[in-house]
């Protein structure tokens, strides 16, 4: 230990009374990082842990005086900063190099919309915060959810050198609609849809990084499944919305689209300018953030992809045989803007 760190050289080797005790007590808030911190003077070796274990040992390697242990965590740490994580970089402060920090504040301007929703959020200091929103590469989703945020931050009241970042002179040229896009699943709690829609969730988080994912959900146990087998680096883009009671009676889980509405009307911060339903029987192969994008800044209010239900005539035929009024509310994947929804959903429930 003492070879490695200045701290417990000076413990050891000095009139301090740890130097003649046969034992010390060390605290942490991570017991296992602590263990694997002490472990590391003797197998110089680092297991594969989540980002947050890798700080959790870079904050002991940084106040035992470590330097080897800090080159290496800081090495390994600087090639995962990304959306869901540089909040908690920027909140180490100097436990991460200057390069680090310039990183996690990049990050987070460019992704503001993102790291706004995340908890982290509210725990940064006005000087942190300020650092952002002074970033060149900073974008926010829309005015009215950058407002809100500003105000709840400020808890009513922002101060006077902020309020200059509410001028719609600042506001109109940082705004990028991508943050206000939502793609929504829902898990119904069955063994069998409830691995297909973790599927479907797994290839939209993999293939296109930096849009808000929403899952709609029937019960606390199908939510729980959820969490426990998706990415713990991308709960954090994740919004959790439970379903309403049902709509119709003896009608398929389809009618659980009504409850997009969650996504754009409410109280919390939750809402979103564009919402998309993705089916649980898709998988994404593919990067879609442009397609979502141009949507999202068109002038377009309703957005269906063809797919095979729109080709297959034997389905309409049926659909309209068992439907006075025909309105197939079916598409593997479809979008519609926050505007129009709370009357075209009103409509779409009227002719179910």
């Amino acid at each position: 230990l003492a070879m490695n760190s200045e701290y417990f050289n000076t413990m050891f080797n000095s009139s301090f009374s740890e130097s003649t005790k046969s034992q010390i007590e060390i605290e942490a808030e991570d017991d296992l990082a602590l263990e694997q911190f002490f472990l590391f003077f003797y197998t110089l070796t680092i297991p594969t842990y989540t980002t947050a274990r890798l700080i959790s040992l870079l904050k002991l390697a940084h106040k035992f005086q470590v330097p080897l242990l800090t080159k290496i965590l800081s090495t390994i740490i600087s090639a995962e900063v990304n959306s869901h994580n540089c909040l908690t970089y920027i909140l180490m402060g100097d436990v991460i190099s200057k390069e680090e920090r310039q990183t996690s504040f990049k990050i987070a301007a460019q992704f503001f919309w993102c790291i706004s929703r995340q908890s982290q959020f509210f725990r940064l200091s006005n000087a942190d915060l300020e650092d952002i929103l002074q970033h060149p590469l900073l974008e926010i989703s829309d005015s009215g959810h950058f407002t809100s945020l500003m105000y709840q931050y400020f808890a009513g009241n922002p101060p006077k050198n902020f309020r200059k970042y509410l001028q719609p002179s600042f506001l109109n040229k940082k705004i990028n609609k991508l943050g206000g896009v939502i793609v929504c699943f829902f898990v119904d709690g069955t063994a069998k849809y409830t691995s297909m829609t973790l599927f479907a969730v797994q290839s939209f988080l993999h293939f296109t990084p930096h849009v808000c994912v929403g899952i709609l959900y029937a019960n606390e146990q199908s939510k729980q499944k959820m969490l426990n087998s998706l990415p713990s680096e991308s709960l954090e883009r994740i919004i959790w919305k439970k379903i309403s009671d049902p709509h119709f009676q003896d009608w398929n889980p389809t009618q659980y689209k009504l409850d997009l509405l969650q996504f754009v009307e409410g109280e919390d911060l939750a809402f979103f300018d564009t919402v998309f339903w993705a089916d649980s029987d898709i998988i994404f192969y593919q990067d879609i953030t442009k397609f979502l994008s141009d949507f999202a800044s068109s002038n377009k209010q309703i957005c269906f992809p063809p797919d095979h239900v729109m080709f297959d005539e034997n389905f309409a035929k049926t659909w309209s045989k068992e439907h006075k009024k025909v309105l197939i509310p079916q598409a593997c994947f479809m979008g519609f803007k926050a505007e129009i929804m709370p009357e075209l959903f009103g409509k779409w429930k009227e002719y179910g």
